[in-house]
């Protein structure tokens, strides 16, 4: 494989969970003197970046316009947030009934086949979501039946809240739609690639006829992302959490807290994270998240090592309804060997660190939680150096370049 055509929502320099993944293979393809063509959308937003890719000679980044507001995407003042996402219920109703993407799926085709034409490249990946984009990969595989077509699924689809009728869609015809343009995206795909053991068996139990196809590719660290020569601070026994912190994930944060006022231990959770007290309005969990939880801004990927190795303990969370989520922050754990507590109705991520003494877990449980927190601070000093070598992004792209040759 000597060219790849890569289309993703995000990209360096724009940042953000979803920009991740594709960066770091694109970064060690490229090392690999593969020349990779990224095709994403413009993006004014300002999270953060883990790569700027955007100078590498073997990699060359066409931007389009993506049809939907990016300013919905950025402000972080409540006011601000009410207001979009009020806007952004009144645009999904009308014309972004499928995702936020699909109004920008005939310039994106036009363009991806300007690239395949110019550049006589043989492979292209799609990553989703947001999901509409893998369809434009069956248009593109369609009408050129030549190339290697691979589905890359971060999140599942049909399945997934976003796509939940009538939760989400309101409409029978448009979920019609929504599971028409995922089939015909699966039909013709010559790979599909999912991040998780979990999401494999999910998928296969709805498209059986297509479970030989379907392949496991983890996110994972890159080790070059890590200071790690910063010093671990000696007898820290609080925990720390970093990343971003839905309506799910603040529940077990309250759990959480009314754990650690239980116990009794003087020990504090620091959040560093996209919300503040304010968010927490549950007044039977506010005093415990009051007395037992200190919140921080979000940091920048530089200072991950400085700010993990500050604590004993790192805190996982995954929502009630998403057990089977592989959290990009779990890796930062990893390769820093931190003790981690998980929290999650069960889960792939969930029974592998349930086989290692060195980690915790616990479900939606106050004693569960009690005794894993306990637990954990026995084994504190038995973590084993490098047990998840096998997630770092260079073994990763090893795995992932295979599938796509």
């Amino acid at each position: 494989m000597d060219k790849i055509l890569v289309i993703v929502n995000k990209f360096p320099p724009v940042g953000g969970v979803g920009a991740r993944r594709w960066a770091k293979f694109v970064k060690y393809f490229s090392r690999n003197e593969t020349n990779c063509y990224v095709l994403t959308f413009k993006d004014k937003s300002n999270k953060l970046t883990w790569d700027n890719l955007v100078e590498n000679p073997h990699v060359q980044i066409t931007r389009i316009k993506r049809g939907y507001p990016n300013i919905l995407f950025k402000s972080k003042l409540f006011l601000a947030r009410a207001y979009n996402k009020i806007i952004s219920t009144i645009l999904k109703q009308f014309f972004f009934q499928i995702d936020y993407a699909q109004r920008a799926n005939n310039q994106l085709i036009r363009t991806a086949q300007k690239i395949l034409d110019t550049n006589e490249i043989t492979t292209v990946v799609v990553s989703g979501p947001p999901h509409s984009l893998l369809f434009c990969g069956a248009i593109l595989k369609i009408q050129n039946p030549h190339i290697k077509l691979c589905l890359d699924y971060r999140d599942t689809w049909n399945d997934e809240d976003n796509y939940a009728f009538p939760k989400t869609i309101k409409k029978v015809k448009t979920k019609q739609k929504s599971i028409f343009m995922e089939q015909s995206a699966l039909s013709v795909a010559d790979a599909v690639i999912v991040v998780t053991r979990d999401m494999k068996q999910r998928m296969s139990w709805t498209y059986p006829q297509y479970e030989h196809k379907i392949h496991v590719v983890h996110n994972g660290y890159d080790i070059e992302d890590y200071n790690l020569d910063f010093p671990m601070v000696q007898n820290n026994r609080d925990f720390v959490y970093l990343g971003t912190l839905n309506n799910e994930r603040k529940k077990a944060v309250e759990l959480f807290a009314q754990a650690l006022d239980r116990l009794e231990l003087n020990i504090k959770l620091h959040l560093y994270t996209d919300i503040n007290l304010t968010q927490f309005r549950n007044k039977s969990m506010l005093p415990f998240v009051k007395k037992n939880v200190v919140f921080h801004s979000m940091v920048k990927p530089t200072e991950l090592s400085e700010v993990i190795n500050r604590y004993g303990f790192c805190l996982s969370i995954n929502a009630k309804n998403y057990p089977h989520a592989f959290g990009s922050k779990i890796f930062d754990y990893m390769v820093l060997n931190k003790p981690i507590l998980h929290i999650s109705n069960g889960g792939e991520l969930f029974d592998m660190l349930k086989e290692n003494k060195s980690h915790q877990v616990s479900t939606y449980e106050l004693e569960k939680l009690n005794s894993a927190i306990l637990n954990l601070m026995n084994f504190q000093n038995t973590v084993v150096t490098n047990a998840f070598s096998d997630f770092s992004v260079d073994k990763l792209s090893d795995k992932m370049k295979k599938i796509l040759d």
